[in-house]
């Protein structure tokens, strides 16, 4: 022991130096946590006057958003024009973005078929927008604009 410190001084000094890193380790786990759940995600939910009940929602989680565009009670014509618009709208901020369709499953129409799903999915190809059908919902796409 070169330090000149006594035993107890010197374990004082270490446990210290042990105290600082972990109060460190400890304010960055917080920091990470806090812009993780609070700092980068937002949750806003709007009318969408287009349609009769269209509703939008806009979760932001990390750098690539998604934004989930209600369509099920459009005429086909609307819905594609209300994706349009709600494209670029989106678009103008952000480069890239997941897009959640709910076109419904086609239970409403007199014969059973999902015209508005399948005039979208037509519609994203005619655009070269990669998609997606859910597994889990019938009566939804995720398409990826990037």
């Amino acid at each position: 022991m070169g330090s000149g410190l006594s035993p107890g001084e010197e374990a004082a000094m270490i446990l210290l130096f042990l105290v600082s890193i972990i109060l460190g380790i400890l304010a960055m786990l917080i920091y990470g946590c806090y812009r993780l759940c609070c700092g980068e995600d937002y949750n806003t939910t709007r009318s969408n006057h287009g349609g009769s009940s269209g509703w939008l929602q806009s979760e932001s989680r990390r750098s690539r958003v998604t934004v989930t565009i209600d369509l099920h009670e459009y005429s086909v014509r609307g819905a594609l024009d209300a994706l349009d618009r709600e494209i670029s709208r989106v678009r103008s901020d952000y480069s890239s973005f997941n897009l959640n369709i709910i076109t419904g499953r086609g239970q409403h129409s007199p014969d059973g078929i999902a015209r508005i799903k399948r005039a979208v999915m037509k519609h994203l190809d005619s655009e070269a927008i990669r998609w997606t059908s859910n597994t889990g919902n019938d009566g939804m796409i995720t398409a990826f604009i990037d």
